[in-house]
């Protein structure tokens, strides 16, 4: 749509990692559902409306370390209440980054917390998990926000996370026994 669109990169802390290896599954839903709920929340707040967002995740830094982290294509305003307006953002901020990170760290926490209370996380025997979260909930986290310069560079930028495979050939060393290094 011919809006302004911004890009916002929520990252976790590292110190999840261990227990992202073991509840992928569980882990990516709680990520992307804190990141969803996070955002709407604000653009209720700030708003008075929905935005539009879509969202790839990456488990991976630059060398390849484990680095999870989502990156948001997110409509620089949101449709009113009524679904009947526009609100558009300031251009040059979707939200208040300082607020937005301490609100996803938070729920993102919190709801690790209640999946490792229920039982539904695995591989946690020698973590402490209560002190793992206390420690990295002590932390500013930042999310990473900027707005793209006009719509077309939206699908550009998303199409190169989208249709690029999870490493290139060059970085293959050896295929063996369907191992890959």
């Amino acid at each position: 749509l011919p809006i302004p669109y911004f890009h916002v990169t929520f990252t976790t802390d590292h110190g999840l990692n261990k227990l992202f290896g073991y509840n992928r599954r569980v882990l990516y839903d709680a990520l992307f559902w804190s990141v969803k709920v996070t955002l709407q929340e604000m653009a209720r707040e700030c708003l008075g409306g929905q935005l539009g967002i879509t969202g790839a995740l990456h488990t991976w830094g630059q060398k390849l370390d484990a680095h999870v982290h989502i990156h948001c294509i997110v409509t620089g305003g949101a449709l009113s209440k009524d679904g009947k307006r526009w609100v558009r953002s300031s251009r040059r901020f979707l939200f208040d980054v300082k607020e937005l990170s301490r609100r996803y760290r938070n729920r993102l926490c919190r709801k690790v917390k209640r999946l490792w209370k229920a039982g539904e996380l695995q591989g946690c025997e020698d973590v402490d998990v209560e002190g793992l979260l206390a420690e990295i909930r002590g932390k500013k986290w930042e999310v990473y926000a900027k707005p793209f310069a006009d719509p077309e560079n939206v699908i550009e930028y998303l199409s190169r996370y989208v249709h690029a495979t999870a490493i290139s050939n060059y970085r293959i060393l050896k295929i063996a026994k369907g191992t890959v290094l």
